[in-house]
């Protein structure tokens, strides 16, 4: 009685946590091909596509996960649903290759070899139920018909073509580590940190959607309806995450657009550099524009216009301004001597470092450190 109580609750959680999944995944469809429809960029929108054509077949794959439990079983190799998870995979694998630049889904020989497989399956999974020879397993333990009967050669066949499928996803998973070491191969050496951080998000996707489809095709050899359950749950909280990275992307595509792309990508990498000091142009005696525009990987009108244009100062001006203010900050949270911090931030002699600085805030270093401390 306890265990057939526990088999209705693992039921009752697994069909909720299929139904979140099947709404959450339709919500995301919705979402992709309505927000980001009007962007014109001919990238943007063949990712857009690619994704709500994964989506779609994966979909349809989740939705066949509602016809496979009985009485608080759950079936094991369903060739209907494998064969939609499979074909999922395939479609995920193709584009995300064309991600890091291999076009492996522009050959039609590509996408028949590798899907050939799930078709016949899905013909031959028809013609058993039509004929009445389908046989659900809920079990390991007798799953092999007897010798010789037409059962044993039916089940011979499914397992053969089982395997097959098996192997062309060790096959997609090469073709998948290959695009990637192609990818980190011909990468461009310097990005932006915005850029840095974008691509980082979108590879932990496309790995996790990697990961997850592998454990649905496992799940779908085991007996346990708990594990379907965590399957679903881990794919909700992907697609969740998903859907925060899609955003994130179409802004980014949207300010590359906009031309408001590079003045950030120069704030935020201004912002980072300022806050190294060894190696940084900024910091040193005879700063330039070319330098610190080729360390921030811009062009030096790029940055002379976003300086002039953000904060109404000229070059000089401005990198006077941001060495005073280093020297600030250095005296009022750290205990190095003067002359150590006008070396730091590039100031040839410390008396230089103290004719700048009473000129801008008014009092000497010492004076500033001592009614900082002060305050504190």
């Amino acid at each position: 009685m306890h265990r057939k109580i526990d088999k209705q609750h693992m039921t009752l959680i697994y069909y909720i946590t299929i139904i979140c999944l099947n709404l959450t995944l339709i919500y995301m469809i919705t979402f992709q091909h309505v927000y980001g429809r009007k962007m014109d960029d001919t990238h943007f929108q063949f990712r857009r596509h690619s994704f709500l054509t994964f989506f779609s077949i994966l979909l349809s794959a989740t939705i066949s996960d509602l016809f496979i439990v009985d009485n608080g079983r759950i079936e094991i190799l369903p060739l209907f649903t494998i064969c939609l998870y499979y074909s999922a995979f395939v479609t995920f694998v193709l584009l995300a290759s064309a991600y890091y630049g291999r076009m492996h889904y522009r050959n039609p020989f590509n996408w028949f070899f590798l899907l050939q497989y799930p078709l016949i399956l899905i013909i031959f999974y028809f013609i058993m139920r039509l004929s009445n020879r389908y046989r659900q397993i809920y079990q390991w333990e007798g799953i092999i018909p007897v010798d010789g009967t037409a059962a044993h050669v039916i089940f011979v066949a499914r397992i053969a073509w089982l395997a097959i499928i098996l192997l062309s996803y060790l096959f997609m998973l090469g073709e998948l580590i290959e695009a990637y070491l192609f990818w980190r191969k011909h990468r461009r050496e310097h990005i932006s940190e915005m850029e840095n951080i974008q691509t980082d998000r979108e590879h932990f996707n496309l790995a996790s959607y990697v990961t997850i489809l592998i454990l649905f095709t496992v799940a779908h050899m085991l007996p346990y309806l708990w594990f379907h359950s965590l399957c679903h749950v881990l794919l909700i909280g992907l697609l969740l995450r998903s859907i925060c990275v899609y955003t994130q992307f179409v802004r980014y595509t949207q300010m590359k657009l906009k031309g408001c792309y590079t003045a950030e990508i120069i704030r935020t990498e201004l912002l980072r550099l300022l806050k190294r000091e060894n190696n940084n142009p900024i910091y040193s005696s005879n700063c330039t524009l070319e330098a610190v525009a080729d360390t921030l990987n811009v062009d030096r009108m790029e940055l002379s216009d976003y300086i002039y244009n953000n904060v109404g100062l000229t070059f000089s001006a401005w990198i006077s301004e941001k060495k005073l203010c280093r020297c600030a900050d250095l005296l009022a949270k750290t205990d190095r001597e003067i002359s150590d911090i006008a070396m730091a931030t590039g100031y040839r002699t410390k008396q230089a470092m103290y004719k700048a600085f009473k000129a801008r805030f008014k009092m000497t270093p010492a004076e500033y450190r001592k009614n900082k401390t002060l305050r504190s």
